[in-house]
């Protein structure tokens, strides 16, 4: 059974100036007689088609895959050298695979005006060197057909199952080269540009800013009042312990000692005493004092002094998280002033344009994707070139198979 696969897609050639001799025949385009030509039609709006047909002979136990070819004569670049205009595309018409070979039909445009630089081209109902166009035309052709058979030919003094096993693997090659493509190319389209992540940027810190200063406010308002209700226990306790009566004894009994230590201290000035007597005055002292610290310490105790020191610890705490939050906030405010135009500074900008400078265009591709598509393009030639023996150009247009 003999198979058929038919698409079109518009080519476009590069322009190119070209001298004309000054003698060449020349008549109106819409009135050459196309139909001697092989290939050629006018299709108006300046424009022409010309194509042919390639005869693809296979390698030995090897079919040529209609995708890559329809690749290859897409993306592939025919140059003819020199001043000449490039072709940079060409479509399939039609492809016709037979046993050992196949045929394929390309057609090509390109535009007549006189600008286009394409030989004796003139703009539509002007005059027309018909011999250039047909020398033009068949040249390009030829090249076509040429390019592509010096893709051709790769797998000589190769058996079947060799070819076979090298397409195999060249084949996986070029699918994990294509799906390394797709996920640059999907992660190239949510890729933020620099103003939308600039945008994201403030307004996450303007939020972090409002939920700073909503957390700051209470946290001031509640060491607030700890510094307010210390200072009350505190001035309570010191109450209490003036209207106690041991303490006030033992007040008396410090005071007592302390007035006989100056008493010494006096009379050592004198030399009335020695050091010895105003050392034991001082022992005296600090051995009065002990019961009264005692008395304090458990009056402190009564209540009261347990909460003064949870209080204590809690305005600690509290005082260290404001602290923290006021210092979150300057750095905010500071942060949000280098994206503010108003109050930006030659330093903020230098560093603005140098972030601006890391960050890639919306959907920009990278660089690694350019190398895949080459990557890809060259495996599509191996593959061309091991399943393709050799390209010719005939004019015979490809034949439906007759089923």
């Amino acid at each position: 059974m003999k198979h058929a696969l038919t698409f079109i897609i518009l080519v476009s050639f590069a322009t190119c100036t070209f001298a004309q001799p000054a003698t060449a025949p020349t008549t109106k385009a819409e009135d050459i007689d196309f139909s001697p030509m092989p290939g050629m039609s006018w299709r108006g709006e300046n424009n022409f088609d010309t194509g042919g047909t390639l005869k693809l002979l296979f390698s030995p136990g090897a079919m040529a895959d209609e995708e890559i070819i329809h690749e290859l004569v897409a993306r592939l670049h025919w140059s003819s050298g020199g001043d000449k205009p490039m072709l940079t595309a060409a479509s399939l018409t039609g492809y016709v695979a037979e046993p050992g070979n196949a045929y394929v039909s390309f057609q090509v445009m390109f535009p007549s005006a006189a600008n286009s630089g394409v030989p004796g081209g003139v703009a539509f109902g002007g005059v027309l060197d018909v011999q250039q166009v047909q020398n033009y035309l068949q040249s390009q052709r030829e090249i076509f057909a040429a390019k592509l058979n010096s893709l051709a030919g790769k797998a000589k003094g190769m058996t079947p199952e060799e070819i076979q096993e090298k397409l195999k693997a060249v084949k996986a090659r070029l699918a994990q080269t294509f799906e390394k493509m797709q996920v640059l190319s999907g992660l190239a389209k949510v890729q933020e540009g620099w103003e939308a992540q600039v945008q994201r940027k403030v307004q996450q810190l303007q939020a972090d800013q409002l939920k700073l200063e909503l957390s700051l406010s209470p946290k001031e308002a509640r060491r607030a009042a700890l510094e307010k209700t210390i200072a009350e226990q505190k001035s309570r306790v010191q109450d209490e312990q003036a209207k106690d009566e041991i303490s006030a004894q033992l007040k008396r009994i410090v005071e007592e000692r302390e007035v006989e230590l100056a008493r010494y201290k006096n009379l050592e000035k004198t030399q009335a005493v020695g050091s010895p007597e105003v050392s034991q005055a001082e022992a005296k002292v600090a051995e009065a004092k002990i019961p009264l610290l005692e008395r304090q310490a458990t009056l402190a105790k009564r209540g009261k002094g347990e909460l003064l020191d949870r209080l204590a610890d809690e305005l600690a705490m509290v005082s260290v998280d404001v602290t923290e939050i006021r210092l979150q906030l300057k750095n905010i405010e500071e942060e949000l002033r280098k994206y503010d135009l108003a109050n930006a500074r030659p330093e903020d900008l230098d560093r603005l344009a140098q972030e601006r400078a890391r960050v890639p265009e919306p959907n920009a591709l990278p660089p690694l994707y350019y190398e895949l598509e080459k990557q890809r393009l060259e495996l599509m030639k191996e593959i061309f070139g091991l399943q393709v023996a050799d390209v010719k150009l005939i004019d015979e247009p490809a034949k439906a198979p007759e089923h």
